[in-house]
């Protein structure tokens, strides 16, 4: 039976000014991301799992398929849930009651609502990432597909 799949969002937001970087034109317009974090576990939680999990993560709100846009992008580790941090956080999770069998992963969710800006940012997505250890998808499907079928995808979607 495949793991059940829980995206949490955090609610604030980051200035990238990688991102920023990336538009021709000085524009007022910040570009932000938020942090999202991938949970997958061998069961369906409870309310109460769900609760606990928002509140060690800081998180209000479970990301939905809805929350995705075409002009959201998505960053992500080449070494899914093998990063200090996904080791870390699984070691504090399971010490609050739940199975050593998770795994969890922390992204970068943009959503860049002007059209203009998002085609900007995403002619110039290189500048986003590092090529050797993050993965990128700027393709919802590509995004959809990732975060809640955990299907791999080995190129970057431009």
């Amino acid at each position: 039976m495949p793991d059940h799949i829980y995206i949490f969002i955090d609610s604030t937001f980051i200035k990238d000014n990688k991102a920023q970087s990336a538009l021709t034109n000085a524009s007022k317009s910040l570009i932000k991301y938020k942090k999202i974090y991938k949970l997958s576990y061998k069961t369906a939680l409870t309310h109460n799992q769900l609760d606990k999990i928002k509140k060690l993560l800081g998180c209000k709100i479970l990301l939905g398929k809805t929350h995705i846009s075409k002009n959201s992008i998505v960053i992500g580790s080449r070494s899914s849930y093998k990063s200090p941090w996904s080791e870390k956080a699984k070691q504090i999770i399971s010490n609050c009651g739940f199975s050593v069998s998770l795994k969890i992963d922390q992204l970068k969710f943009f959503h860049i609502p002007n059209n203009h800006q998002f085609r900007q940012v995403k002619s110039n997505l290189d500048i986003l990432f590092d090529k050797m250890t993050e993965m990128i998808f700027s393709n919802r499907a590509d995004i959809i597909n990732y975060l809640f079928f955990d299907k791999s995808i080995s190129e970057k979607s431009k």
